[in-house]
């Protein structure tokens, strides 16, 4: 595996580095896979794209108010 970096808020980072590590790795799986699908896919429409990150986000429990709750937790 390697690493990769992305800039953040603070806020996202603080919530990132309070997570458990089971999450960061469903995470860290479901970003490589978005990635992963986007290099075969650049065709697809944008927010078709959008849909579908939603939907696997969803899939995995990580709803978008799960995502809010751990942005605004100081």
């Amino acid at each position: 595996m390697e690493k990769i970096t992305i800039e953040v808020s603070k806020s996202v980072a603080n919530a990132w580095n309070a997570l458990e590590d089971k999450k960061k790795k469903e995470i860290n799986e479901l970003v490589s896979k978005i990635i992963s699908q986007s290099e075969k896919s650049k065709n697809i429409d944008y927010w078709e794209r959008l849909r579908e990150i939603r939907k696997n986000a969803s899939e995995k429990g990580l709803t978008e108010d799960i995502l809010n709750q751990i942005l605004n937790e100081d």
